[in-house]
């Protein structure tokens, strides 16, 4: 439950924006890592999160710019605990 908590707070704390799409993962990445989570897990829910989403889209779920926020937050939470399953 720490690891899924410190997984949301990593997305919390990414910060700026860029259409670079390694950019914004690699942001994803450090964040999710920073906040306790294995770098595979954190890896497989990006790839997750990316199928979901357009890069437009987390670029704007990043900045807190979209009414996709909350459901970005149920499906990384969804996702983490899939991807910790498939470990």
């Amino acid at each position: 439950m720490k690891s899924k908590f410190y997984l949301v707070l990593g997305l919390l704390v990414l910060a700026g924006c860029s259409d670079d799409k390694s950019k914004l993962r690699g942001q994803f990445l450090s964040g999710c890592v920073q906040g306790g989570s294995p770098k595979s897990v954190c890896t497989c829910v990006y790839d997750k999160l990316e199928k979901t989403y357009s890069t437009e889209q987390l670029k704007q779920i990043q900045a807190g710019r979209s009414p996709l926020v909350s459901n970005f937050m149920q499906d990384s939470i969804t996702y983490a605990k899939a991807c910790i399953a498939e470990q």
